[in-house]
């Protein structure tokens, strides 16, 4: 049997209607005449011979001269509203084995081939052509308007029942209409298919609780699942029909191209429900973690969910196997109807981060504890630092909000700006557009500007705690609360970056300790250098800060900290600090300036570094700067005339000459080969010698020493101004004294052949 599309086995049993024409042919004269066909059917290897009979009814008579229509009554039915048509009805229908089965049939005699209102004085009969098959009419109505309405139970009365062996088969019913006239209506034959009854499903497969509760086929029933939990639910079904098994399909119907029941989300279905019991019953199960149907991005942390899934289930028998009938299609079982369920996926918020981990979350490890991916980002004092963190929920239709921990709190100063929400398109693996997120992903800045008094020794920690709009029922975690869902914590430590500041090489003190450094028993490190009469002594001090940290980037950058140079303690008056540039590294030149009567002299003066901020200091660095006596620095456009000059009260340069015409082994002094042109260089770096250095003796005075090398007690304190003017020129020295002699500034005189007097030159 083909039934529509050429479908083997399939119904409706439709009937086919042919037209058969008398034009052309002269009926007889009797009002009832018939013509005969054979059909012959075959299947390919059965023939069926059928002979149809044609009965027909002269249209029209004519009596004693007058035409008088003598139409048969028409089989009619009713439209929604009661309204007659002149149509024939649907001519398949089926009944369920358990009943209720019946057919009703209506008829009416009309006046012509248009018009729908009958004839009322004809109440037409109505009977069924031919056996009957298992029926039988229970009710006949005649209405006024000339309507005639049969009802006729197919089975067993009163309701139309039929045994289970009757399942599958099929009944054919004609019905005709007779009236007034001889002629009926043509057969109107009705083709009942008994069917069976479908699977129903069975508590406690969503929402039943109980029998007889509403399975709610209308609407999708809900299964949420949460992060690192497992849903289950229940689907059972059973058949009326006694002796059929039932199996159940269960379906991932989302229509997107992914599978709930297959990788990566490998949800899975037991029990026994695959057709070998009268009962079905199959288990849902699906877990839900970060590692199975979920997508993850390696770089940002951020979690996407699949879209929810629509899981539906479909309850069938073995009617065609079992009965060896068709049932309904596809495969000729019967189904019960589609029920599905929605299984959507939720989850508290994380925090995300960018590819560089230094902001929008900082992180140090993308897993692990708390404390293994806290960040440590780096702060400067007087420096506003942000650190801005940033959460985001695995639904796009989540409201997320980031919280401050209290504990361990903020820092002192500290300002937390609001959490705010980031509208935007999330790129979602089921949409290629994206989907419109108003707020599942959420922002909030913390900013600090860290005082010079911080402690720097430690690590000041920010933790927060992000949480979403999910209520409190849906998961069964001490994380959930009326106000959402609380997802992970997350800290960022930072680090506030002290200066590192230390001497240069370019230094020309402090960097370099040279071998007569002495390192005083308590004190700083005090170096001893040589002073000339009468140039400035210049030393340049270079300090500098190394310290560097990162900025929000991750980039290492040097902290923002300026260099001061200072004097330390008492400075003497000779000492000025000249400031050549300041910042991140700092020059300073340290001038001494001795002038004549200084030879002898000994000062010290002390020095350090710091950042402008007065955070870091370094130890004191001095220098004791010793005026050497007989040496003279040499000045620019200085000759030995002018040097002799302004040492002595002759100008005697030979004497110059010979006190630095050979190297004397003095690393302060120079030897002046060319008496016309004394070594050039820096200002202050270049020295001769004016004089010769006497260590006193016991007994000598200062009348002894300018006898003995022909000067004058005035020209000795003039180039030893610490030795005390008011001393007597006759009492004795101190032994061991070193005294600066310029010898011969007072010659003797010699009579000359003529009388005069000649000093030797």
């Amino acid at each position: 049997c083909n039934g529509p599309n050429n479908q083997i086995d399939g119904p409706p049993y439709d009937s086919v209607y042919y037209l058969f024409k008398t034009s052309g042919k002269t009926p007889s004269e009797n009002i009832k005449f018939y013509y005969s066909f054979t059909l012959k059917t075959t299947d390919g290897t059965n023939m069926v011979t059928t002979e149809i009979v044609i009965n027909f009814c002269k249209p029209e008579v004519t009596i004693g001269g007058t035409q008088t229509l003598s139409q048969a009554p028409e089989m009619v039915t009713l439209d929604e509203s009661g309204n007659i048509v002149r149509s024939r009805p649907a001519a398949f229908l089926e009944c369920r084995q358990a009943g209720p089965c019946t057919i009703e049939v209506h008829a009416a005699k009309f006046d012509g081939v248009s018009g729908t209102t009958p004839d009322a004085s004809v109440q037409p009969t109505i009977a069924v052509d031919g056996p009957m098959l298992g029926g039988n009419f229970t009710s006949f109505t005649y209405h006024p308007t000339g309507l005639t309405t049969a009802v006729f139970v197919v089975g067993n009365e009163p309701n139309g029942t039929h045994g289970l062996p009757a399942i599958g088969s099929h009944k054919v019913f004609c019905f005709v209409a007779m009236g007034h006239t001889p002629c009926r209506s043509p057969p109107q034959c009705h083709i009942v298919k008994i069917r069976g009854e479908s699977p129903f499903f069975l508590p406690p497969t969503p929402p039943l609780v109980n029998i007889g509760d509403d399975l709610k086929l209308d609407e999708d029933t809900p299964a949420p699942v949460c992060a690192g939990f497992t849903v289950s639910f229940v689907i059972k079904a059973a058949d009326p029909d006694a002796g059929e098994m039932v199996r159940i399909m269960v379906n991932d119907a989302t229509g997107d191209g992914q599978d709930l029941f297959s990788p990566p989300y490998s949800a899975t279905k037991l029990g026994e429900f695959n057709g070998s019991s009268p009962e079905a019953t199959v288990e849902v199960s699906y877990t839900l973690d970060y590692e199975t149907g979920v997508l993850r991005d390696p770089i940002s942390r951020a979690i996407t969910f699949a879209k929810p899934r629509r899981i539906c289930s479909v309850a069938s028998d073995n009617t065609r196997w079992e009965r060896l009938a068709y049932g309904n299609p596809p495969d000729g079982d019967y189904r019960s109807p589609t029920k599905c369920h929605e299984v959507s996926f939720s989850g508290p918020p994380v925090f995300i981060t960018t590819a560089h981990r230094y902001d929008g979350s900082p992180f140090n490890a993308m897993d692990g504890t708390v404390d293994e991916r806290a960040l440590v980002v780096d702060a400067w004092a007087n420096q506003e630092k942000s650190i801005t963190l940033r959460a985001q929920d695995p639904n796009a239709d989540a409201e997320v909000h980031i919280q401050i921990m209290n504990d361990p709190g903020i820092p002192n100063g500290a300002v937390v700006g609001p959490s705010e929400c980031e509208s935007q398109i999330l790129p979602v693996p089921w949409n290629v557009s994206g989907v419109f997120s108003r707020c599942s992903v959420a922002t909030r800045t913390i900013t600090w500007t860290a005082r010079p008094t911080e402690d720097f020794s430690r690590l000041h920690r920010i933790c927060a705690i992000s949480r979403d709009s999910t209520p409190l029922p849906t998961c069964a975690t001490d994380k959930m609360t009326t106000f959402g869902w609380y997802g992970e914590e997350h800290c960022v430590d930072i680090r506030l970056v002290a200066p590192d500041i230390s001497w240069t090489h370019e230094s020309e003190l402090a960097f370099r300790a040279p071998e007569d450094t002495v390192e005083e028993e308590e004190g700083p490190i005090t170096e001893h250098r040589s002073a000339f009469v009468p140039c400035d002594m210049s030393f340049l001090l270079v300090a500098r800060d190394s310290s560097t940290g990162r900025n929000n980037t991750g980039a290492l950058v040097d902290s923002p900290y300026i260099v001061e140079i200072f004097l330390v303690g008492d400075v003497p008056s000779r000492v000025q600090l000249n400031v050549v540039s300041e910042g991140r590294e700092s020059r300073s030149m340290l001038v001494y300036a001795a002038r004549r009567g200084d030879e002898g002299r000994a000062d010290t003066v002390c020095f350090s570094a710091r950042d402008s901020l007065g955070m870091i200091s370094l130890p004191p660095s001095c220098v004791t700067l010793h005026v050497r006596r007989c040496v003279y620095c040499i000045r620019e456009g200085d000759t030995m005339e002018r040097v002799m000059m302004e040492l002595a009260l002759d100008f005697n340069w030979l004497r110059l000459w010979a006190a630095n015409g050979n190297d004397d082994g003095d690393p302060d002094t120079v030897t002046a080969a060319n008496p016309d042109a004394l070594p050039g260089g820096r200002v202050g770096s270049v020295a001769i010698n004016v004089g010769s250095i006497y260590t006193v003796e016991r007994g000598d005075s200062l009348v002894d020493l300018a006898a003995l090398f022909q000067t004058t007690v005035k020209e000795i304190l003039s180039m030893n101004p610490d030795v005390e003017a008011s001393l007597s020129p006759s009492l004795p020295l101190h032994p061991g004294q070193e005294l600066c002699i310029i010898p011969c500034t007072k010659l003797p005189l010699l009579p000359d052949v003529g009388g005069d007097v000649l000093a030797v030159q």
